[in-house]
């Protein structure tokens, strides 16, 4: 009968102990609060790091075009032993309710490669008329050297939930809807991440370079400014701020960026004018 006790009692501390050694995992934060590091026992043991790498900062919104299969964000785990199960929920919160959402999900790891990567410096050249009267700048990014970089080249996804004892790199994938913004939060090791990352829809993802044609004929991303010829382009008003006439006449020149572009897609908003002439009129 004593042995008996023994063993009932021993097997409820262990089954405590087991749910504990969980239950004690704490969260400690750095790096403004981009890298969680999850401890165990009251803190003192650490199991592991988790960096969010998919934003700049935790209040970061990352733009994601609708569809099945997206990746929405994503932390890089090192110092890891093996944690079964350590990948244990996301919850979906919808930031313009505040409700919780259900959201079909899967994790993936990384897949990395080495590649060359071009560095590029800004150069400006005048291209000169015939007649010198109508000479023009044309400014743009070219190539000034090359340097090596680990890009992420692809996602595997995974099978189990465990974290594994290597460094890796784990996205979320999701099904994102127009007009989702979403705020996700893991749970780690049993802790939920408190300094979360949240995505909303937007179909201007990829853009290679952005002009506002807001009284400037700047690259609002730094890649390629547009300039015009044979004479500088006029401004005027428009839905948003200024536009760039199309007068006919002067062009707006981009031939840095196209150059070496077999193919392209260039979207614009046009406010035209009444006429029937094609080329007359209108604002960019």
């Amino acid at each position: 009968m004593k042995k008996l006790m023994l063993f009932l009692i021993l097997g409820i501390f262990l089954t405590s102990f087991v749910a504990a050694t969980e239950f004690d995992n704490v969260a400690w934060y750095s790096k403004n609060d981009m890298k969680v590091e999850i401890r165990n026992w009251l803190g003192l043991t650490s199991l592991g790091f988790a960096e969010l790498k998919s934003h700049n900062s935790v209040s970061e919104i990352k733009y994601v075009s609708p569809g099945e299969d997206k990746l929405v964000m994503y932390y890089e785990f090192t110092g890891w032993d093996l944690y079964e199960q350590g990948l244990t929920n996301v919850e979906f919160i919808d930031v313009k309710s505040g409700n919780k959402v259900d959201k079909e999900y899967y994790f993936a790891k990384a897949i990395y490669e080495t590649v060359e990567v071009n560095d590029y410096v800004r150069e400006c050249n005048l291209v000169k008329s015939i007649n010198g009267s109508n000479d023009y700048t044309v400014c743009g990014q070219v190539i000034g050297g090359t340097h090596n970089e680990e890009h992420i080249i692809g996602w595997e996804r995974l099978e189990t939930r465990d974290i594994p004892n290597e460094d890796i790199t784990i996205g979320l994938f999701t099904e994102v809807h127009k007009g989702d913004y979403i705020d996700g939060v893991w749970e780690i090791a049993g802790q939920k991440v408190s300094k979360h990352a949240e995505w909303t829809t937007n179909l201007n993802i990829g853009l290679v370079s952005y002009w506002t044609l807001n009284d400037t004929l700047v690259d609002s991303l730094g890649v390629t400014d547009l300039t015009s010829y044979p004479a500088s382009i006029e401004f005027g008003p428009n839905i948003i701020g200024e536009g760039a006439k199309a007068d006919g006449t002067n062009k707006l020149n981009a031939s840095y960026l196209l150059a070496d572009k077999e193919a392209f897609t260039l979207s614009f908003w046009l406010n035209g004018s009444a006429s029937a002439c094609p080329t007359c009129g209108g604002y960019f």
